[in-house]
């Protein structure tokens, strides 16, 4: 049998110590009086017993080992993994201890930044922090993304500006069944994580948070997938309400364990110049040795806002769309039920939030009303919704194929369906500032020389 421990590297006036004294020791013949060789291999430190070796097993049989060598070996080691074979003792960093240098040395780099991305959506999100990050002179290419819904895997398979890298990789599968194997090393993870435990929406709380029958577990999966990636930042997007859940808890318990620390806040989208109010969590973890990343950062970047007229697309709009609409709006003549009819005009430059039952003509929705006849209204078409949401690149005209019923995977319902799937999607400027905040970061504190001795090669 073969025994390795943990044993910490403290920092002392003299250099990094660490003290050896145990049965597996003794067993492995470092006993009071034995001479050994100290040998520094680079990155991790041996020791073998020799009879013209220049050190000697302390009264008690304690080897201790404090030196200049072992700082320059485990400079940014608190603890090392000890191995004890016979005649011989073998120190590495511990494995929690080279996955924070690997993930901290490659963010420093100065490199390309590599993006992974889990629970994708349509990737409108990654696709505006991407943004951001080139806004802010940080080049980056994504290296996977995984969504499982096969028709939103559709619309991102077509934002072709998140696939600038010819090695990339779209899994359209479910992550709790999935092989992570297949992932590769990253230096962020954008997670848009299943809100449906969290939202507004769930009102029953035998399916919240830890206990909704398909969300619920997710989280474990995602920190497996965290390990295998090891980024050193990650994002996460979600309702407010996960801020107070069990799910985030336990997130943050394990996280902290491992070498990360986190920012959080809410970004609402009006405030940043969109349409919408629709207000979401974001949440940073960073490694633990990275000058803390602050959500208070984010700004907003647009001095001015578009006006409702500048998304509108009458050629989408059949007459047939023009209804008075009169059971809404005299719903919302009775104060009591709390809901109001919103006409919005061309001039406007808020609107209401475009909820995934967007479709469904509902109390507190968006309506246009007509230029002429005050009495009919429509609602948004699809391709307008897109770009409310600023759905550019291949995604609009994906979009588009899917509520005509052209996409692979549509035969009824189409038009609901793309904006369902829109209306899942985030208020996309709050979300480019954020890259722009966190591209800032990376550039300003975080491309430099590494001053690190202890190195490792990059790899999955």
């Amino acid at each position: 049998m073969q025994v390795s421990e943990t044993l910490s590297c403290k920092d002392t006036s003299k250099g990094k110590r660490t003290f050896i004294k145990n049965r597996e020791s003794i067993k492995a013949g470092y006993v009071e009086g034995a001479r050994y060789r100290f040998i520094n291999h680079g990155d991790h430190i041996e020791l073998v017993l020799d009879n013209n070796g220049d050190r000697v097993v302390s009264k008690g049989n304690i080897v201790d080992l404090q030196n200049k060598t072992m700082s320059t070996v485990f400079a940014d080691v608190d603890r090392v993994n000890v191995e004890y074979q016979n005649e011989r003792i073998v120190l590495k960093a511990h494995y929690s201890e080279q996955q924070v240098i690997k993930r901290e040395q490659s963010i420093k780099s100065g490199g390309t930044v590599r993006i992974g991305e889990v629970f994708a959506g349509t990737g409108n999100l990654s696709l505006q922090i991407k943004r951001g990050l080139k806004q802010s002179g940080v080049s980056s290419k994504h290296l996977f993304a995984i969504e499982r819904c096969k028709d939103k895997s559709y619309i991102l398979s077509a934002n072709d500006e998140l696939w600038d890298n010819k090695d990339a990789r779209l899994f359209t599968d479910d992550i709790m069944m999935m092989d992570v194997g297949q992932l590769t090393a990253v230096d962020v993870l954008i997670v848009s994580y299943p809100c449906v435990g969290f939202s507004m929406m769930q009102t029953d709380k035998a399916k919240r948070d830890l206990r909704h029958p398909e969300a619920g577990v997710l989280f474990v999966k995602l920190l497996e997938i965290i390990s295998k990636t090891n980024p050193s930042t990650i994002i996460i997007e979600n309702s407010p309400r996960m801020r107070d859940s069990d799910t985030l808890y336990i997130m943050d318990t394990v996280l902290s364990t491992t070498g990360y620390r986190n920012t959080e806040g809410t970004l609402k989208g009006d405030d940043f110049g969109d349409f919408e109010p629709r207000e979401r969590l974001i949440k940073i973890y960073t490694s633990k040795g990275l000058t803390p990343f602050n959500v208070s950062n984010i700004k907003p970047q647009l001095s001015s806002v578009r006006k409702v007229e500048e998304i509108l697309e009458p050629h989408t709009v059949k007459e047939t769309d023009w209804k008075p609409y009169s059971y809404l709006r005299n719903h919302a003549k009775n104060s009591a039920h709390g809901h109001g009819f919103f006409a919005a005009t061309p001039a406007d430059t808020k609107l209401k939030t475009f909820g995934a039952n967007y479709a469904k003509a509902q109390p507190d929705s968006s309506f246009l009303q007509h230029p002429e006849n005050k009495d009919l209204f429509r609602m948004f078409t699809p391709s307008e919704h897109a770009n409310i949401r600023r759905f550019d690149t291949g995604m609009h005209k994906a979009i588009l194929e899917s509520s005509e019923g052209k996409g692979p995977y549509y035969q009824r319902g189409s038009k609901m369906r793309a904006h369902k799937m829109m209306g899942d999607s985030i208020a996309p400027l709050p979300w480019f500032a954020a890259g722009l905040a966190i591209g800032n970061w990376i550039k300003e504190n975080h491309i430099v020389k590494s001053n690190r001795r202890y190195t490792f090669s990059q790899t999955a």
